[in-house]
C-alpha cells in the first residue's frame, strides 16, 4: 500500500507536532515494511540517516502550508498512486486516496478571541470539513478524541486516541546535578525549568507570580527558565513587562529553542518542571521531565490528570497562591524530590513512540483495507 505522510513542519522548530511526526517519519518503515512511504518535505529539511528502499522523499515545491494542501498535495496524491494520505489538522479538500488526519487539539476552537488571525480563521473554517472528509481522525488522548467526538458529532469508532511516546533514548536519568548552562553566570542559581510554546494558553503569568511569592517569602535564590519556541509575540513582551513589573526580570531567563541535548541536560538540572497550561491536547514536555528523573508540578487540567496522576504536583491553573505553595513544599524536601522523581520514571515508562507508531499503521491498515471506511 503507498502512504503518503505530509511532513512539512519537519525543520520548523514546532515543538510536540514537529516530535510526532519526526517518529512517524523514522519509525513506520521499519515497523511496518509492507507500506511503500511517500514523505512530503519542505526544502529547508532533509534526511540525516539512511533510509530502507520503501521510502520516497518528495520535497514540495512551495511553501507555503495553504497552497500545499490545496493544489499541491492532491496533485502528488494522483502523481504517485497513493491509497492513503496523512496529514496533521487540515487536509486537502479533494485527493484521490482516504485520508487518515491527527488532530492534537482545538485551541483555535475553545478560544478564537485569542486565536484571531488569518491562519487560525482557516483552521477552524477548514477543520470540521476535514473531520467529515477523514476516514480517520487520529488525536493523542481521550480528552481530545471525547472533545472531537463532541463537537463535531462524529461517531465514536471514526476517532482514535493514539498516545504520544518518549524517546528514551534521549530522555532518560542522567548525572547531571544542578547542572549549570555555559551561557549563564557562573554565579547561576537552582532553577525552575518550562520548556513549551510561549503563547497564551501556556499561563505562564501565573508562574512569575507564584515565582514572586518564592523568591520574596522563601528568600531563596533561585531562577525561572523558558525554553522554547515564541508563537505569540504579543504575550511573549507581556510575560517580560510583567517580570519587569514584579521586580524579578533579573530572575527570569529565556533560552529560546534549544537542541534536544541541552535541552535534556537543563531538564535533568532543575530543580522543579514546571507544566502550567490551561489547555493542552497532550503535553509531552513534563512526560519527558519525568523520563529524566525530574519532578513536575503541573496544571490542574483534563489532560494532566489523564497522563499525570499519581506522579506530579497539581495546582489550580488560576492560583498563583496555591503554585507557590507546592513550590515552597518541595524545594528542599529531598524525601519529596525523591518520591516524585522515582513516580515520574515510572509513569514515563509506560509512553514509547514504537507503541505509538505501531498503532497508527494498524489504522493504516485498517483504513486500507476497507475502501469504503468513512
Amino acid at each position: 500500500m503507498k502512504i503518503g505522510i505530509d511532513a512539512h513542519i519537519l525543520g520548523k522548530n514546532k515543538g510536540g507536532v514537529e516530535r510526532y511526526v519526526k517518529n512517524l517519519v523514522e519509525l513506520l518503515p521499519r515497523l511496518a515494511p509492507w507500506n511503500d512511504y511517500i514523505i512530503f518535505i519542505s526544502n529547508n529539511w532533509q534526511p540525516k540517516r539512511p533510509y530502507t528502499d520503501n521510502v520516497t522523499f518528495c520535497t514540495l515545491p512551495i511553501s507555503d502550508p495553504l497552497v500545499q494542501r490545496s493544489f499541491i498535495l492532491p496533485i502528488l496524491s494522483r502523481y504517485f498512486s497513493l491509497v492513503l494520505l496523512h496529514v496533521q489538522r487540515i487536509s486537502p479538500l479533494w485527493c484521490p486516496g482516504r485520508i487518515v488526519v491527527t488532530i492534537h487539539d482545538l485551541v483555535q476552537e475553545k478560544d478564537p478571541l485569542k486565536y484571531h488571525d488569518l491562519r487560525n480563521q482557516l483552521v477552524r473554517m477548514f477543520t470540521p470539513l476535514t473531520v467529515r472528509k477523514a476516514s480517520r481522525v487520529l488525536t493523542v488522548s481521550a480528552t481530545i478524541r471525547d472533545e472531537i467526538i463532541k463537537r463535531f458529532g462524529l461517531p465514536a469508532h471514526k476517532v482514535v486516541a493514539v498516545y504520544n511516546g518518549i524517546d528514551h533514548d534521549l530522555f532518560y536519568p542522567g548525572s547531571s546535578s544542578n547542572y549549570i548552562d555555559p551561557t549563564m553566570q557562573k554565579d547561576a542559581h537552582p532553577y525552575i525549568l518550562y520548556v513549551g510554546a510561549i503563547e497564551p494558553r501556556k499561563n505562564l503569568e501565573v508562574v512569575l507570580k507564584a515565582f514572586k511569592f518564592f523568591l520574596e517569602n522563601e528568600g531563596a535564590k533561585a531562577d525561572f527558565l523558558m525554553v522554547g519556541s515564541v508563537r505569540d509575540k504579543g504575550y511573549f513582551g507581556d510575560i517580560l513587562s510583567l517580570a519587569k513589573i514584579l521586580g524579578i526580570k533579573d530572575h527570569v531567563i529565556y533560552k529560546g529553542y534549544v537542541s534536544d541535548d541541552d535541552c535534556v541536560e537543563l531538564i535533568r538540572g532543575a530543580r522543579v518542571f514546571i507544566a502550567p497550561s490551561k489547555y493542552e491536547g497532550f503535553d509531552l514536555p513534563p512526560l519527558e521531565a519525568m523520563a529524566c528523573g525530574t519532578p513536575v508540578l503541573t496544571s490542574n487540567i483534563p489532560v494532566h490528570r489523564e497522563f499525570l496522576s499519581g506522579a506530579a504536583v497539581f495546582f489550580d491553573p488560576g492560583s498563583p497562591e496555591m503554585l507557590y505553595i507546592e513550590i515552597r513544599k518541595i524545594w528542599n524536601n529531598q524525601e519529596k524530590i525523591e518520591y516524585f522523581r522515582q513516580r515520574g520514571i515510572k509513569q514515563a515508562k509506560k509512553f514509547s513512540w514504537e507503541r505509538a507508531v505501531w498503532k497508527i499503521a494498524q489504522v493504516y491498515s485498517e483504513v486500507g483495507k476497507n475502501r469504503t471506511s468513512s
